[in-house]
């Protein structure tokens, strides 16, 4: 993806969104209530956007909130909403929503032995339910659904969110002093085995890029694996208490926190479609507080030699886990910026009131790091840990994602029409 080099340059650009073809994924729908597809937790369910037998079985919260995007945005509304509430009514009492809900008879999965319960993983996935309820009510209108439809699924689909947003604010922002959400595991921003988090897999050997020895690859993957799974049977030592967790495991990711702003903006127009202003107005205001967050703590001035970049912070609670009054174990890693640059670092590109430095030093990342002839990867291709031929079976550490760059292309968009907005308002 060709960027400019200032912010005047990107006034005048325009970016285009990725749409893969959604025609296949809703004939599935026809396939699996005929009986011939099985997968998903339910017949009603959600649809995983690579739905075919024997791949994906399971519902996958984000991926499932993307299927539902696309599906309405070609005119699938139905098939839409039957992905999203498949997602919302698959959330725990407490509101969270899981990142995985296992379908029945699927295949076993070691890493369930550490969730309780078996059925559902124990961490989530970034927030996109509200942007996707949003897109769906958008859609409506576009290919004219009976108004008084869509406001009844917004009903529907409104109480879940609210618990969902509640959750994240009660257990993961209020825990810390930095008004972020931390994670809990290093599979819940969706990007597995993104090389943000090799910081817990100390046994990994350096790599040199595309030119990585096989051997090196195979060995890190399987440290890797590894490595996750020792995060989360610690995390199930500890009954999955984020309180606990957070002594010893806290990330603080950019992309996780910047679609939590976004999908607390989708929630604030929510509430307005539902005549609740008091809503939306707290709504506004944690964006904004979150928002504010984003840019002034995950902002890294020394990165890229100085010209600074966004970027995750690990452990901002530096503290250990006391097992016994004798025994104590460390914490995963000491407090501060993780110095990798990927995908992740970009989301920023998709804020309100991003200030013009900061938006001019992504766009020159995206120009200087992101060199691919193709769409964004998901790993800067100047990183030792690009690999954009999956040498390391790993999807997150350079391959390209469809969906990532329709959201950073949509972030750009909206940095457009700002700068454009802007540039009007002092000509007049």
């Amino acid at each position: 993806m060709s960027t400019p080099h200032s912010s005047a340059e990107l006034a005048h650009r325009e970016f285009p969104l990725v749409f893969p073809a959604t025609a296949e994924v809703a004939h599935l729908f026809a396939e699996r209530r005929a009986g011939a597809v099985k997968y998903g937790r339910d017949p009603q369910g959600g649809i995983p956007p690579a739905a075919i037998e024997s791949h994906y079985e399971n519902d996958y919260k984000w991926d499932n909130c993307f299927s539902a995007i696309f599906l309405a945005k070609h005119g699938h509304i139905n098939e839409a909403m039957e992905v999203l509430r498949a997602v919302i009514t698959s959330a725990r009492p407490d509101g969270m929503i899981p990142n995985i809900s296992y379908a029945p008879g699927a295949r076993f999965v070691p890493e369930q032995l550490t969730f309780p319960g078996r059925n559902q993983s124990a961490y989530s996935q970034p927030t996109l339910e509200a942007s996707t309820l949003l897109a769906i009510t958008e859609a409506c209108q576009t290919f004219g659904v009976d108004p008084s439809v869509a406001r009844r699924f917004v009903e529907e689909m409104y109480p879940g969110l609210q618990n969902q947003i509640e959750y994240f604010i009660t257990d993961r922002i209020s825990r810390i002093e930095a008004n972020l959400i931390g994670l809990i595991h290093s599979n819940e921003n969706g990007q597995d085995s993104s090389p943000l988090y090799n910081y817990i897999k100390r046994l990994k050997l350096p790599r040199r890029g595309p030119d990585t020895p096989k051997l090196i690859d195979y060995y890190n993957t399987a440290v890797d694996i590894g490595g996750m799974a020792l995060l989360s049977i610690r995390n199930r030592a500890n009954n999955w208490q984020t309180d606990k967790i957070f002594d010893y495991f806290c990330h603080l990711d950019p992309m996780m926190n910047v679609l939590f702003v976004n999908d607390l903006r989708s929630m604030a127009d929510l509430a307005g479609q539902l005549g609740r202003p008091e809503d939306a107005l707290q709504y506004k205001l944690w964006a904004g507080k979150i928002e504010k967050a984003i840019i002034e703590t995950l902002w890294d001035p020394k990165a890229r030699d100085k010209k600074g970049a966004f970027r995750a912070r690990k452990n901002p609670q530096n503290k250990g886990t006391a097992l016994t009054p004798d025994i104590f174990v460390p914490s995963l890693q000491k407090p501060g910026f993780v110095d990798e640059d990927t995908v992740s670092c970009l989301f920023p590109i998709m804020l309100d009131n991003l200030p013009l430095a900061q938006l001019e030093a992504l766009v020159d990342n995206i120009e200087q790091s992101y060199s691919s002839p193709y769409m964004l990867p998901s790993v800067a291709t100047d990183s030792p840990n690009y690999d954009p031929h999956m040498q390391q079976k790993i999807m997150w550490d350079g391959p390209v994602w469809a969906w990532m760059n329709y959201l950073i292309g949509g972030g750009l968009n909206r940095q457009i029409s700002r700068l454009r907005n802007e540039g009007t308002a002092r000509t007049h």
